[in-house]
């Protein structure tokens, strides 16, 4: 039972501290890391109420408080983004944009003027 009530004032002193954050750094978080944070805000703090609400229903909740769009998809998000945040104490790394880009050579500046070098070295030559 004491281990029990020592988890929850340490969530609520989690809850607390990332609060004060969202409040001091509310001008320097980018739009997303803020909506993020608030996210995890809204569904901990729903969590830490006692009036018996699930994680799912916190987090539905949480996710209708901070964004357009309410989908399961958010919710169950918020769901990763607190357990990691609470692991970790701090976001996880996003992946979006971070994929392997295809490259062409000719793109490659130095490839482009050899070619351009080489078409002009051919002069005009006949057909055969």
């Amino acid at each position: 039972m004491e281990d029990e009530e020592q988890n929850h004032l340490d969530l609520n002193k989690r809850i607390e501290n990332l609060r004060i954050e969202l409040k001091k750094q509310q001008s320097s978080l980018n739009v997303t890391e803020y909506n993020k944070k608030r996210a995890i805000f809204e569904y901990l703090r729903r969590l830490s109420d006692n009036d018996g609400k699930g994680k799912i229903k916190a987090s539905v909740e949480a996710a209708q408080v901070v964004f357009i769009e309410n989908t399961q998809y958010k919710a169950r998000i918020i769901r990763y983004w607190a357990k990691y945040w609470l692991q970790y104490n701090h976001l996880p790394i996003s992946r979006q944009g971070k994929h392997q880009k295809t490259i062409r050579l000719i793109d490659d500046e130095d490839i482009a003027e050899e070619c351009h070098i080489w078409i002009r070295s051919q002069g005009e030559q006949p057909l055969h």
